[in-house]
């Protein structure tokens, strides 16, 4: 079977009421860089088959627009954390977050979201890997959110005096890859 295929006989998730329901979530009220139980058993209740369809991308539907794009790059980047928090699975989508927020910035959609949605939409170029969390793809971006300036320590809120050209490492990542911090 060819790839052209697969494509046509997968049937697409629409970005409809559970898209949405996603972004509603998660920016209003806003619930970023919470460390909640509750949340957690929230979204893994409510998402976790979403997570799991988005990890096979079988939302390739919700890329035709920005906020569909979004919904997915916060699932996989984001809901992934709160519904594996703690272990290594947390992190098993971080790649493919990447992939869809570069492909968000190529098209120049990400700038019909609204600044804080961009921030998560670029999220992934830290949380995927350390070796991005450099200061090289930062400059064009932190031009992208106009003046935002916030830190991807997951462990904490982000910071009115921190630099996006020089973001912090992600030390609940790096602890639960069992190394030494790229940046100490």
């Amino acid at each position: 079977m060819a790839f052209r295929d697969i494509v046509l006989y997968s049937k697409p998730i629409n970005f409809g009421a559970i898209g949405q329901a996603i972004l509603h979530l998660w920016f209003t009220p806003k619930q970023h860089f919470t460390k909640d139980a509750a949340l957690d058993e929230a979204i893994r209740t409510r998402f976790g088959a979403t997570l799991e369809a988005a990890a096979k991308c079988e939302l390739f539907a919700w890329r035709a627009t920005p906020e569909g794009r979004l919904a997915e790059i916060v699932v996989l980047d984001q809901f992934s954390r709160n519904v594996y928090r703690d272990t290594l699975r947390a992190f098993a989508q971080d790649a493919l977050a990447l992939v869809l927020a570069q492909e968000l910035v190529a098209s120049g959609q990400d700038l019909s979201l609204s600044v804080e949605q961009r921030i998560f939409a670029y999220m992934p170029y830290c949380t995927a890997s350390p070796r991005w969390c450099t200061p090289r793809p930062w400059p064009c971006l932190r031009s992208r959110v106009w003046k935002t300036t916030w830190t991807t320590n997951c462990a904490t809120k982000p910071s009115s005096t921190a630099s996006a050209a020089t973001p912090t490492a992600t030390p609940c990542r790096t602890a639960a890859l069992r190394r030494k911090s790229w940046f100490s």
